[in-house]
């Protein structure tokens, strides 16, 4: 079996990617920096904002949800739609007002089936004051997706099932929050029935491609077994730049490489990427020509907190700090001299 860097498992798709990059992720105070070494730029998003399944959990206009439902996976988790009156414009919805989009790029996707209704259906995203950020119109029969705003696609899974995807990306002022529709695009009949199944919200993050400008060494231990730290180098950097980095509060942050596995040459995600390695940057080191720089950064491995030395004492000074009017260890620096009396055994025999 092939093993990765980390040792684990490579899955079958990821030994027949005809790409391997890495990617870099920076956690600075003043935003996040997000590099691969690709030629292309690479889309993707490590976390779902939330998942909604089933379906049960959302609000239905003029329409009734029964759990349960063969899906396309082979499980029960889909849902079945049902409309509970005639000439009403029926929908699904779900509201989330404690996302933080602003910027952000989503992706809304959700897997539909036709029952006995014959419709169209319209994907809706939205920011927390309904304003709209992307929508798309999706014909089951004809396999097409059509967007009015942001970008849309439609994949078959067998079955009769279709994922319907539709993404758009938030505005600096969007206002806080998710707003989710599917929304059948016909005039409903009392009774008509349609599945879903697994809806499903995305952030997606662009990895700027600094292709030969970017190194990263490679990842080793010493001769103790201990994990090295690594260092990053990015090249050709503007010289008016520099001092942006200079002044960038970095030591303590977060720094994150994964490994990625892509099909080239359209440069497309095999699988989602390996966190391959991740710690805490400590030196940056700049270069300057007069007109392009180098930016250095070296990274210590989140292990290395397990060999430090605890900067603790079992002293009552140390207690008190942590823990005002504990006495447990008020007595403890005469413990070592104190001299101790047993009594004898015939002591307890009187």
């Amino acid at each position: 079996m092939t093993r990765g860097l980390t040792g684990s498992a490579i899955t079958a798709s990821q030994a027949n990617a005809t790409g391997v990059i890495a990617l870099l992720e920076l956690l600075f105070d003043s935003g996040t920096v997000r590099l691969c070494s690709a030629a292309a730029d690479i889309v993707w998003g490590y976390g779902p904002i939330r998942v909604l399944t089933p379906l049960t959990g959302w609000s239905a206009n003029y329409e009734t949800i029964t759990g349960g439902q063969s899906d396309p996976d082979g499980g029960t988790n889909a849902a079945l739609i049902a409309a509970t009156a005639s000439g009403q414009n029926t929908f699904l919805s779900s509201a989330d007002s404690t996302s933080a989009l602003q910027n952000k790029t989503v992706t809304f996707q959700v897997a539909l089936k036709l029952g006995t209704l014959n419709s169209t259906f319209v994907l809706w995203l939205r920011d927390g004051a309904d304003a709209n950020v992307a929508y798309a119109t999706f014909n089951l029969t004809a396999v097409t997706a059509a967007p009015a705003l942001g970008s849309a696609t439609i994949t078959a899974l067998g079955g009769g099932w279709f994922m319907c995807a539709v993404t758009g990306t938030f505005g600096a002022g969007a206002t806080t929050g998710l707003h989710l529709f599917i929304d059948p695009s016909n005039t409903s009949v009392n009774g008509e029935t349609f599945y879903a199944y697994a809806p499903l919200a995305v952030t997606d993050y662009t990895w700027v491609a600094v292709g030969q400008l970017g190194k990263i060494q490679p990842i080793g231990e010493n001769e103790n077994g201990q994990v090295q730290g690594l260092k990053f180098e990015i090249s050709s950097i503007p010289s008016g730049y520099l001092n942006t980095a200079l002044t960038e509060a970095y030591q303590g942050r977060v720094a994150n490489l994964y490994v990625a596995f892509l099909a080239l040459p359209q440069h497309t995600l095999v699988t989602d990427p390996v966190l391959e390695w991740s710690g805490t940057m400590d030196v940056m080191t700049v270069q300057d020509d007069g007109k392009t720089g180098t930016i250095q950064i070296t990274a210590e491995s989140a292990l290395f907190d397990f060999a430090r030395p605890v900067p603790l004492n079992w002293a009552d000074s140390e207690q008190q700090a942590l823990y005002a009017g504990d006495l447990g260890l008020q007595y403890l620096p005469q413990m070592g001299t104190k001299q101790l009396v047993w009594p004898a055994a015939s002591f307890f025999a009187q």
